[in-house]
């Protein structure tokens, strides 16, 4: 939706939420994530440095 549409609904009352999109702009999850990724395949029972999943996962998207 354009912006002037945007605004024309928020002065109007019409939006009821907003939702930003800030992952990589304003906080960066991508290590927190490979992190993540890389414990839970240790306890899967695999060797994965934090290290090795940042390099394998980061750029993928996650289902």
């Amino acid at each position: 939706m354009p912006q002037d549409q945007v605004m024309r609904a928020a002065r109007a009352g019409a939006v009821e939420l907003v939702i930003f999109d800030c992952d990589g702009v304003l906080v960066d999850s991508e290590a927190a994530t490979c992190g993540l990724c890389a414990q839970a395949a240790r306890e899967a029972g695999m060797m994965v440095s934090d290290e090795d999943s940042i390099e394998t996962f980061s750029g993928m998207a996650l289902p």
